[in-house]
Formats: C-alpha cells, structure tokens, sequence
C-alpha cells in the first residue's frame, strides 16, 4: 500500500463552477455533484430525484412535471443513480437500506438491500450495471466502509475499510480497455484522504491526502473533463504544454476546492478551495 500527500499544483479550471444539488447544499461548498447520466435515464427523458420527505420522484425532462412519485415512511434519501442502459434506479437511505426502483412500473420498489449499520451517503453502478458500490456514514473509525454488492444475489461481495469520518463519495475506476470490468474502486471522505482500493481483495493500494479541507463528494469518468472543463480533450497538464492522459476520477471538497485525477492518480487540473 501507497500512501502520500498530493502536491496541488496552481492550475485553475478554465470554466466557472460547480455547484451542488444537495437539499441543504450552501454557499459555494459542492455538496453533491451528479452529473447528466446520474439523474437522467439512458433516453435522456426522465429525470428522478430524492428527497428528505421521505419522497422520490420522477420528472418528465420535455416538460418539467412531475411523472410519478413514490413515498416509504423512514425513506430519508441519501444518493441515487441510475443503471446505465435501463429503467432502474438505486437509491440509498437513511433507513439502512439500498433500494432499487423500476420506472416502467410508476415507482415501484423492485429491489431492497440491507445489512447496513451506517446508512449509505454514496452511491455508484458499475457500467454493466451488475455491480453497487456505496460509502457510508461513520465518524473515528467507526463505520466509514464502503459495500461491494452484487445486485443479481443481493450479497455484499467486499467491505472496504480504513477511512476515518464519513465516506462522502465513491466511483467505480475506470478500465484501461473498455471491454474490461473495472478491477479498482476509489473513495472519498471527510477525513481528506482519497484511497484506491483492489475490488477483488478489498486491500488499499494507494492513499491520497490533499491538503484543501474536507472532501464532499468524487465522480469518475472521461465525461468529468466534460463537466468541469467544457471540453474532455483540450486540456493542459500542468507544465507540461501537452494534453492531459484521461481524466478518471474528479473530487470536491467543503471549501469549494476541484481536483482532477488521471489514472495515475495524478492531479491534472483544479480549482482552488476558498478557504481553509
């Protein structure tokens, strides 16, 4: 296992900000960051949200109303995404559970996974759509895991252990072929650390400490560059006057700070945190 502190170097995101959709999101601080395929479906026309009220609801993107809605006492959602190429979406809660629900069907609950004793905060699918990742709330050492689930047998395949404070964000790393299932996960948490973690073992094979204040939530994917910069193939490496490798995996933290990793685990671009 690898552990270092990460140098930041003083390269700015060439575009504006970005800005949390969290309930209770304030200031600047990116608390939640989804991106165009986490709230809408493959076809681009719903787009389903969760709430604190117990709610989860489905949205027509053409004309902005409310399609369905669905509502489970307790169900204080957490995170949700959807699984790429179908009707399905998983959704955390603070009720211990994963849930997993089919919008053919109006809402419908399809699927429960339980066994957490901290609730999820974090949520990502693997690209075939077979796999669940998420991170969990925890606070000195106690709790913090991430799950590995399989969604065909509902069983957790691996816990990941090792983060201090809340794991606040957690992605699927992606393959270096694109026929290839991803091998590594990575997590985000509150206690500034950015660890990769061997799916298969569930052994940490580098540790990453970042010196811009609490982290709130980490993406992956060559769309990141998309998101942040506007573009995923004009970017400069710092120094280097040459473009970047792929982008694999993005990270904010409470201050506002944005931190663009390759699959080096090298930061490529940023935007500075406000505050420390």
């Amino acid at each position: 296992m690898r552990r270092r502190r990460v140098h930041i170097p003083p390269f700015a995101l060439r575009d504006g900000t970005c800005r949390g959709n969290a309930h209770g999101a304030f200031s600047d601080t990116p608390c939640s960051w989804k991106t165009f395929n986490d709230v809408h479906d493959f076809t681009q026309e719903q787009l389903f949200s969760g709430s604190r009220d117990n709610t989860v609801r489905l949205w027509d993107v053409a004309t902005g109303k409310e399609s369905h809605k669905s509502k489970i006492p307790q169900n204080l959602v957490t995170c949700a995404k959807w699984l790429p190429g179908e009707p399905l979406v998983a959704q955390g809660s603070e009720d211990l559970t994963l849930r997993i629900w089919d919008t053919r069907t109006q809402l419908k609950c399809a699927q429960t996974l339980g066994g957490y004793v901290y609730f999820p905060l974090s949520l990502d699918v693997s690209q075939d759509g077979l796999y669940l990742l998420t991170g969990c709330k925890g606070f000195n050492h106690t709790g913090c895991e991430s799950k590995l689930w399989d969604r065909r047998t509902g069983k957790v395949l691996q816990e990941f252990r090792g983060h201090t404070q809340d794991t606040v964000g957690c992605c699927f790393l992606p393959s270096e072929s694109p026929d290839r299932s991803p091998t590594h996960v990575a997590t985000a948490s509150k206690d500034r650390t950015i660890k990769i973690w061997d799916g298969a073992t569930g052994d940490v094979v580098d540790t990453l400490l970042v010196d811009g204040g609490m982290f709130t939530c980490l993406v992956s994917g060559t769309w990141a560059a998309d998101s942040v910069a506007g573009t995923a193939t004009g970017w400069q490496k710092p120094g280097s006057g040459q473009r970047s490798p792929c982008v694999a995996y993005c990270a904010t933290t409470f201050w506002g700070g944005v931190y663009v990793y390759d699959s080096s685990h090298e930061v490529i671009a940023q935007r500075a945190a406000v505050a420390e």
